[in-house]
């Protein structure tokens, strides 16, 4: 039978943080319904985005002949996505849109039929994100600006014709101002990405597409995406990915009309990945074309996968879909256009995971390049070309912890466990259990037990909790706690705390560790950890490593002697 985690149920209480090793986590007894939420530190943190593909509100912008004419909100989050935009809290957006233009017939090349009036101007456009009271809503006074206003001109004219272009936007943060200032109800604010479309020799029926058209005027959509996150205190992660080296130096180019073919420019590793948990992730790569005699069509998403060369997304263990972001492209030219060689592509993403992982998980950035079918010399396209990537992109994933579903388990304030009349195994049985936790240093967290009529254990428990040792980083663990036939308690030990406590037991030693962890056990009662150090001493600037071995029966460290290795 399964102990319900409810105040009236099952109330724990955990103290006594000791300079040792946190052992057990509590976890949560069903997962949430709601929208997900996650922990930075000891903050909540509540992210939201778009479905892929789905999302878009208009198929059509007007083009006005002034900034700002006709403006639409082309995608929005909702108060219920979004969460209460309470006055001081800290909220950061990310969007990016593809948008297409009439390709009039000019410079050789027969052009694209237009959807709307045919015209033969280079549109400018301008995008920004907003809150406001409605999911129409676009600018004035009542709406607040979240961010600044991203301009572009995307060009139809020959030989650097774009035809197709993204507008994007990167994760940008601002603090809620006061309710006075604000549009709309904290509860009750929307976010909304805007779009507008100008030039002064427009006329009536010339618009822009939101997502793309082709030869017959069909217009695909799900090009465009929307995400948010929004902070109860700080925004500082726990843990921040990165990967600046690209997976591959040089991308295959394929001729026009090929449907592409996706290639990983980056890959992420994830580790340690734990139910609850979101990341936020901001991708940059940047290819060159000038080796190539033509222009480059060039698409871009992100997703989420278990292999770091992988094309296909994967999301087993994840709530939210692994299409991380929206696949869009634009025309990369080698003369002046919206988008000019070097091709820039900024890619943004959120995950919430809903199941916990040993092993690695992977972000990767896929972009694929072909033959602009719009530009000049196209026909030139050759097997063996290649574009390079540029060495100023990059992948990063921000990682919060995330909250229990067991939202009403508090706990704090006593130093026993309690059950419900009649489930309760015995008083000196849990105080043992405490004990012994308490040996190894544990702080306050959340759990639900299960009993068992069979097998060698009568009772299983599992654990969350989080926290720090003096000044070390953060650990958050996640493990059980068994109950034997003669009321023995075999408590599993978190790896992750024992990295926390080498953390901090080297800085106490006067050592900066920059990584403490990757502990193996090596028998019952036996883990070895690795650890690396550098910083500043009076003798000049030092680097060590070394090994770390912890005795989860007597809770003693053999830690090895900083020697530098800087000379």
């Amino acid at each position: 039978m399964t102990i319900p985690c409810r105040p009236v149920i099952a109330v724990a209480a955990l103290t006594t943080l000791a300079a040792a090793v946190l052992l057990a986590a509590l976890v949560a007894a069903g997962p949430a319904k709601a929208a997900p939420t996650a922990r930075a530190g000891t903050d909540q943190v509540r992210t939201a985005s778009n479905e892929f593909r789905k999302g878009d509100r208009v198929k059509t912008v007007p083009i006005g002949r002034s900034a700002w004419q006709y403006t639409r909100s082309i995608m929005s989050l909702s108060p219920k996505d979004v969460g209460t935009m309470t006055p001081g809290r800290r909220l950061e957006v990310s969007a990016d849109a593809e948008v297409t233009v009439c390709a009039k017939a000019s410079g050789g090349h027969s052009g694209t039929p237009c959807v709307g009036r045919t015209y033969g101007y280079d549109p400018y456009l301008k995008m920004k994100i907003v809150a406001g009271p409605s999911p129409g809503s676009t600018g004035g006074s009542n709406t607040l600006d979240l961010t600044a206003t991203k301009s572009l001109t995307c060009s139809q004219h020959q030989p650097n014709r774009n035809r197709h272009c993204v507008l994007g936007i990167p994760w940008k943060g601002v603090t809620i101002p006061s309710q006075s200032r604000l549009p709309c109800a904290p509860s009750n604010c929307y976010v909304n990405l805007v779009l507008s479309a100008d030039r002064s020799s427009a006329r009536d029926g010339d618009v822009v597409v939101v997502g793309s058209s082709d030869d017959d005027k069909r217009i695909h959509q799900g090009r465009s995406q929307l995400s948010s996150i929004l902070y109860a205190g700080s925004d500082k992660p726990l843990r921040t990915y990165r990967r600046g080296s690209p997976y591959k130096r040089k991308l295959e180019v394929l001729p026009d009309d090929s449907n592409g073919h996706p290639q990983v420019a980056y890959s992420l590793p994830l580790g340690g990945l734990r139910k609850g948990d979101q990341l936020v992730v901001e991708g940059k790569s940047v290819t060159g074309i000038g080796s190539l005699p033509y222009n480059v069509t060039q698409r871009a998403s992100l997703i989420f996968t278990n292999k770091p060369g992988s094309v296909k997304p994967n999301g087993k263990i994840i709530e939210t879909n692994p299409r991380l972001s929206a696949d869009n492209g634009y025309g990369c030219t080698h003369g002046p256009s919206g988008h000019r060689n070097p091709c820039t592509i900024v890619k943004n993403g959120v995950i919430s995971v809903k199941k916990s992982s040993k092993k690695p998980w992977y972000v990767n950035f896929i972009v694929s390049q072909e033959a602009s079918d719009v530009a000049p010399k196209a026909s030139k396209w050759r097997p063996s070309d290649r574009v390079k990537i540029s060495g100023a992109g990059y992948l990063t994933a921000r990682k919060y912890r995330g909250v229990s579903a067991c939202g009403d388990c508090s706990i704090g304030g006593g130093s026993s466990f309690s059950f419900a009349p009649g489930k309760q195994p015995g008083g000196k049985v849990f105080k043992r259990l405490v004990n012994g936790l308490g040996g190894f240093g544990i702080t306050q967290g959340r759990y639900s037990c299960a009993r068992r009529s069979k097998g060698p254990h009568k009772l299983i428990c599992k654990w969350h909790s989080d926290g720090t040792f003096g000044q070390s980083r953060r650990y958050v663990c996640d493990s059980k706690a068994y109950l034997g036939k003669k009321n023995n308690w075999t408590i599993k030990v978190c790896k992750d705390a024992l990295g926390a406590q080498l953390w901090h037991l080297l800085q106490e030693r006067r050592i900066d560790p920059t990584y403490a962890g990757a502990c193996k056990q090596k028998s019952k009662f036996a883990f070895t950890c690795k650890w690396f150090a550098k910083g500043e001493r009076a003798s000049g600037a030092y680097f060590c490593r070394g090994y770390a071995r912890y005795s989860a029966k007597t809770h003693h460290w053999d830690i090895d002697p900083c020697r530098n290795e800087r000379g």
